[in-house]
């Protein structure tokens, strides 16, 4: 065949060609039902549309949902050539989705293509919003201020808090809401630790609608700063209500309570459990006010026996501040003498003058004796021996009569006694007599031995009332 035929030919077949209809074969497409910028998305499904049939196993395998960047369980189910895609359990409000479609995938007809779709919304509606508007934490050293508040734009769930709420260092806390459930106030029981830095967390929280927060939220505050050390003022004697702070507990009475008191406000928790005695003492605390305390015995100290009392580093101020370190404080208790204070028809009587009584005659006067032990009871029976009224001016008198001894039910230390006058003088209407009660271990004396150190006196001038 010539070269001219062949070019005929060619050119022949290159007409037909260019004669016949343009066929074309068109790539199959998907969308998705998310904008490629939308933030919230509020339909019960994500719906992915594909041009024509598609292999539906390779489309699920291929497809990721993520909630809060964790991978989430998916339900699908189809209509047509559309799959609906949902969160197992539904997509929950506020929370925030990841979704993707990536890969190769493969049309009915045997087109293959690939795909590279991935969206990520809020669910809900931005109304449906659940966030913190506010955030008060505590302003140090404020007692006003001190507690760490939280507002929100919707009302809050108070389960969900309990446990989406955590703070480092543990606290005993209370957690108060109000009643539309959009403020949240948290205290210290106590108080917040002094020189600690509290950091605070709020995760996954859910309002009562059941929405999520739009995010996690965090945050530090110190509440409570101090630098000066705990310092003890004085370990001293108390009794009826006073801090005897000029004595030392050396000077302690078997039954006196001891009083301790520090330069600060302290917890009085840590004072309770962190003073204690060897030999150990059983005994109460109380709390006078913010900086005292007192310790007071179930029983009398030994007399004699040497006592340690130890304040310990645990005992911590109001601020959480610890003692620097143990503090001791030794003492014995003395053996003791019995006091005494005496009084007739109410009157207090001195030692060292003359007491001006004034009676009715052929009518009973009182004497009051005031101990300060109770005394043995061997020693109340005795009594009648240890007690006299004699005539001291003018000498041809005669004294009153003691009639009765009685202790006091109220209070045994007390004693109370009757005297009678029954022979008048003639010629004068005042008279002086001299009250003795007699001292020394034979006569007043307690259980423990104590006694009336001495004899003790009183002179008394009796006159007849208008």
């Amino acid at each position: 065949m010539s070269n001219v035929f062949k070019a005929i030919i060619i050119l022949h077949i290159m007409i037909k060609i260019c004669s016949c209809s343009l066929v074309t074969f068109d790539e199959p497409s998907a969308s998705v039902s998310i904008g490629e910028n939308q933030i919230f998305y509020n339909n019960e499904c994500v719906a992915f549309s594909f041009s024509e049939e598609i292999n539906k196993t390779i489309v699920e395998n291929l497809i990721i949902l993520k909630e809060e960047n964790a991978t989430a369980d998916i339900d699908f189910f189809w209509l047509g050539n559309t799959c609906f895609v949902k969160s197992k359990g539904g997509f929950k409000k506020g929370c925030k989705y990841s979704i993707s479609l990536k890969g190769s995938l493969l049309a009915n007809e045997g087109n293959a293509f690939q795909l590279d779709i991935y969206r990520e919304f809020i669910f809900g509606n931005e109304e449906d919003i659940f966030e913190i508007v506010k955030t008060e934490e505590p302003k140090t050293n404020d007692k006003i201020n001190n507690a760490l508040r939280f507002s929100f734009n919707k009302p809050v769930s108070a389960a969900s808090f309990d446990r989406a709420f955590s703070i480092s260092p543990n606290q005993d806390l209370s957690i108060e809401y109000s009643d539309d459930k959009r403020l949240v106030t948290i205290k210290a029981k106590d108080n917040w630790r002094a020189n600690v830095f509290y950091s605070w967390t709020l995760n996954d929280l859910l309002n009562v609608d059941g929405a999520k927060a739009r995010k996690n939220y965090s945050g530090v505050f110190m509440a409570r700063q101090k630098t000066q050390e705990i310092k003890i003022q004085t370990a001293c004697p108390f009794c009826n209500n006073v801090f005897y702070t000029e004595k030392k507990l050396n000077e302690l009475w078997e039954s006196d309570s001891i009083g301790i008191i520090f330069d600060c406000e302290m917890n009085f928790e840590s004072v309770r459990k962190g003073v204690y005695f060897e030999p150990a003492i059983e005994g109460s605390w109380e709390k006078i006010d913010q900086n005292s305390f007192v310790f007071t015995p179930y029983e009398n100290y030994e007399i004699n026996k040497k006592y340690t009392m130890t304040v310990s580093k645990n005992v911590e101020d109001s601020f959480g501040i610890k003692l620097h370190e143990d503090k001791n404080y030794f003492f014995q208790i003395q053996n003791q003498f019995i006091e005494l204070e005496a009084f007739c028809e109410g009157q207090k009587l001195a030692k060292d003058g003359l007491n001006l009584i004034e009676i009715q005659e052929e009518i009973p006067f009182f004497l009051e004796l005031r101990f300060s032990k109770v005394l043995a009871q061997k020693s109340i029976e005795n009594l009648s021996k240890a007690i006299y009224i004699d005539n001291f001016f003018p000498e041809n008198i005669s004294p009153p009569i003691i009639t009765s001894i009685t202790p006091s039910k109220a209070n045994p230390s007390q004693i109370k006694i009757e005297c009678r006058y029954f022979d008048l003088p003639l010629g004068t209407d005042e008279f002086i007599y001299k009250i003795k009660i007699k001292g020394g271990a034979n006569f007043i004396y307690d259980n423990n031995n104590e006694c009336l150190k001495e004899d003790e006196c009183y002179l008394i001038s009796l006159k007849k009332s208008l």
